[in-house]
């Protein structure tokens, strides 16, 4: 099983910003934590068999219909998307996975794991026709942001039936320049799209991952899921997110804001070079090409702040890193620290 996610917090308690994980900076909504706090009993009970939950008199793949406009039987809640990912994997045994890179390292795991041919190509390359084929895309990709457009994902799902997309929409909140693929889900009976919600309301430890495609394939990755995958809290909290979604979303336009910024400072910075990202995570080299291992031990030890190797994404060299922006407060954190970083490289 690949274990070199971000996020790699446990072995370091007394960070001061972590910069590695992709999530919401801002926390959980208020009301959220409110909210799980007055569900901790249900703990006591197995999750429910799908006719209610606390006081909504609903299940949750009706309460999540209601919200995308698409009825129930197009989804299906999963321990998480990479649960999603493994059940996909099993269904699509031995077909021909293409995985643009860099992207997700579990694409690739899962293509590993699952018997598939792997082929991977640039996330702009053009996409050749395969039939009987898996194409996985990040919408928007991670770790650089990048993301073909609506139309450009429709077009292939209309020109290449055979070929199953699955479309990882993982941070589509974080990216308002982009249309979700939701639409095309009737219309597509091939396209398969991977939610998360996790990452938008800063709570990946409770594992809420769905997914929305054609009854057909809902009804066969049903079949093939483990009994209670989503536990009590986390249903009855995705059941809440759902019925007040968009009040409980961080401030997106703060966030990318201060993302800009941040991007443009660290490139100001005499060894560094960010590759330009729209979403509130991005890429940056050392222009010497100097390990960010290196450089990340350095940032642990002398100022707490955790940052991401970007050397385990296929396709990227030993100097790349990932930043996730933080507040205002922790990025002149970071500021400071990587300055002091090649204050001291350049003394050496």
């Amino acid at each position: 099983m690949y274990t070199s996610h971000g996020d790699d917090i446990y072995p370091h308690p007394s960070l001061k910003a972590n910069f590695s994980s992709n999530i919401s900076p801002y926390g959980v909504h208020p009301q959220i934590w409110e909210h799980i706090r007055n569900s901790l009993e249900l703990l006591n009970n197995h999750p429910p068999p799908g006719t209610q939950i606390g006081k909504i008199p609903s299940t949750l793949c009706e309460i999540a219909s209601k919200y995308h406009g698409l009825p129930k039987e197009y989804f299906f809640f999963t321990n998480g998307s990479v649960e999603a990912l493994h059940i996909l994997g099993f269904l699509l045994q031995h077909r021909i996975s293409t995985i643009p890179i860099p992207s997700f390292a579990e694409y690739e795991e899962i293509s590993k794991s699952y018997n598939m041919v792997e082929n991977f190509l640039g996330y702009h390359d053009q996409i050749l026709k395969q039939e009987n084929g898996v194409l996985f895309l990040g919408y928007p990709n991670n770790p650089d942001g990048k993301s073909f457009s609506q139309s450009q994902i429709f077009e292939y799902a209309k020109s290449f039936p055979q070929t199953l997309l699955i479309v990882d929409e993982a941070y589509i909140d974080f990216a308002p320049h982009l249309q979700t693929c939701i639409p095309g889900i009737p219309a597509f009976p091939n396209l398969i799209i991977l939610r998360s919600l996790g990452k938008s309301f800063a709570l990946p430890g409770l594992r809420m991952g769905y997914v929305i495609a054609s009854p057909s394939v809902i009804a066969r990755m049903t079949k093939h899921a483990p009994s209670w995958n989503l536990n009590s809290l986390a249903y009855a909290t995705a059941s809440y997110i759902f019925t007040h979604y968009e009040d409980m979303l961080p401030n997106i336009s703060a966030l990318l804001d201060e993302s800009k910024s941040l991007q443009k400072a660290i490139h100001a910075i005499p060894g560094y070079r960010v590759s330009e990202s729209p979403l509130h995570y991005f890429l940056v080299s050392l222009k010497k090409k100097e390990s960010a291992q290196t450089l990340k031990t350095y940032l642990l030890k002398e100022h707490n702040l955790l940052i991401r190797d970007a050397s385990t994404f296929r396709g990227l060299g030993s100097e790349y890193f990932r930043i996730s922006t933080q507040t205002p407060q922790k990025n002149q954190q970071l500021l400071k620290a990587l300055q002091a970083w090649e204050e001291k490289r350049a003394t050496r």
